[in-house]
């Protein structure tokens, strides 16, 4: 590749690494209340959008013409199906809870009576998962 190609590149790159704009958290109980109702990873509703999209740019998403069957379809579900797989089977999930967000309250006693407390994580927590 050229040098100049090469410039052209790298400036565009720069440009879009800059305009990027960082997520937004969601907080906490929104998150408790979506997660559960995920249903999962789906191979072949992956596949059946890109499919379905297909036509965005021409391309025939049923049978071709001579009748034939649409072997990109078929092409297009196992390259998907193994990117699934491969996600479910080896992929880890890294995360971190910041320190000072988790909150923790608990009651207790002791001579003097009921004793409440009010606690915090003082370091960040790592947290391990598998995509699903």
């Amino acid at each position: 590749m050229g040098n100049g190609l090469q410039k052209i590149i790298n400036s565009i790159m720069g440009l879009l690494e800059k305009a990027r704009a960082p997520f937004t958290p969601i907080p906490a109980i929104i998150l408790a209340c979506g997660v559960f109702k995920r249903p999962g990873l789906s191979p072949m509703m992956i596949a059946a959008n890109v499919i379905k999209r297909q036509s965005e740019f021409g391309a025939p998403t049923g049978p071709l013409p001579d009748g034939s069957s649409n072997m990109m379809n078929s092409l297009i579900y196992v390259m998907v199906d193994e990117v699934v797989k491969e996600f479910q089977r080896n992929c880890v999930i890294e995360s971190v809870v910041p320190a000072g967000t988790m909150v923790i309250t608990g009651m207790g006693a002791n001579a003097g009576g009921p004793v409440s407390i009010t606690a915090t994580n003082t370091l960040p927590v790592k947290v391990i998962g598998i995509p699903r």
